[in-house]
Order: structure tokens, then C-alpha cells, then sequence
């Protein structure tokens, strides 16, 4: 009937006033439990204190010794090839820091732009990306790639231990 009367008026159609948006697109951040607008309550982790102390303790080992193998890499600087993966992997350490310290801001950015990081499958698949990055820099490379494997095995056994990630009743990757 308002489509009418704005016809009849002279105006298109998408003139009109978007209608008011669904209760749960007006929900606001959340950082306590990284939901942002979705109206959906995400479930508690099961994952034990102890345990995910000891995969955070784990991750920024590997941060470090990638942190370390890629500026010895671009210090030695053999090609151009090998500078690229330096910075490659010092960018891509920088974000698994940031997902590992967790403060609000950094919660908000990554969750956003990195929401990979949030559920254990993705948090896995990047782990093996960064695992595989520094094999080309020499022994501190294969360090760093042995710790970061050594870390997504230990990632993949928390979540299916613990998430029920992987198994038979484990949730959609949407709803995770």
C-alpha cells in the first residue's frame, strides 16, 4: 500500500524507508564469547583451563622460533624469494599473537578479518600453513616447522577430544 501511494506520488520504489532491521542484526559486540550480531548464543568450550594454558604456552613457543628462523632469513638474505617468506611468516606470526593475547581490540579486528582463528578446524589449517612457510629457511626453519606441526597435532587432538570437532556429532563450521 506505501509502494502505491509513493507511485502515485511520483517516487520509485527504493525511495521508501528500509524497513526496521530483525532484533538480532541490533544485538552489539560481544566480546566475552566473540559473537557479533549473529542472535546466537555460542556454546561454552569444554576445553579445560590447564589445557588451554598449555596450547597457548605452545603457540607462542612457535611464534618465537618463527619469529627467530624468519629474521635470520632476512638477515642472511639469499634471494628475494626467501625475503618474501620472511616477511610472509613474520605477518602471519603477528597475527597468531594477536589471536593469543586476546585483548578486546585485537578480539574485534580478528574475528572480523580472521575468524579462521575462532574454530579449531581453521586454527589447524593455518597452523599447517605456517608450518610448511618456514621449511625453505634453513635449520631454525625446520625448528620452527617441527613446533608449529608439533602444535596443530596438538590443536587437532584438544578439538576432538574436547570440542567434538572432527566426530560425528560435531557441529556445522557455520554454527562453530
Amino acid at each position: 500500500q506505501q509502494q502505491q501511494q509513493q507511485q502515485q506520488q511520483g517516487q520509485p520504489a527504493w525511495a521508501s524507508q528500509p524497513p526496521p532491521p530483525p532484533p538480532a542484526a541490533a544485538k552489539a559486540w560481544n566480546p566475552s564469547d566473540g559473537s557479533y550480531g549473529t542472535g546466537v548464543d555460542k556454546p561454552k568450550s569444554k576445553v579445560p583451563s590447564e589445557v588451554s594454558w598449555a596450547l597457548k604456552v605452545l603457540h607462542l613457543i612457535c611464534i618465537g622460533l618463527i619469529g627467530f628462523a624468519s629474521f635470520t632469513g632476512f638477515v642472511a638474505f639469499k634471494n628475494y624469494q626467501q625475503g618474501f617468506i620472511c616477511l610472509y611468516l613474520m605477518v602471519f606470526a603477528s597475527i597468531l599473537c594477536l589471536y593469543e593475547i586476546k585483548f578486546e581490540s585485537t578480539v574485534k579486528v580478528l574475528s572480523g578479518n580472521c575468524g579462521f582463528l575462532l574454530n579449531t578446524p581453521g586454527r589447524i589449517a593455518f597452523l599447517l600453513l605456517l608450518g610448511f612457510l618456514p621449511l625453505a629457511l634453513g635449520t631454525w626453519g625446520t625448528v620452527a616447522a617441527v613446533a608449529t606441526f608439533i602444535a596443530a597435532a596438538a590443536n587437532l587432538y584438544v578439538g576432538i577430544k574436547y570440542d567434538g570437532c572432527c566426530g560425528e556429532d560435531a557441529a556445522p563450521m557455520a554454527g562453530q
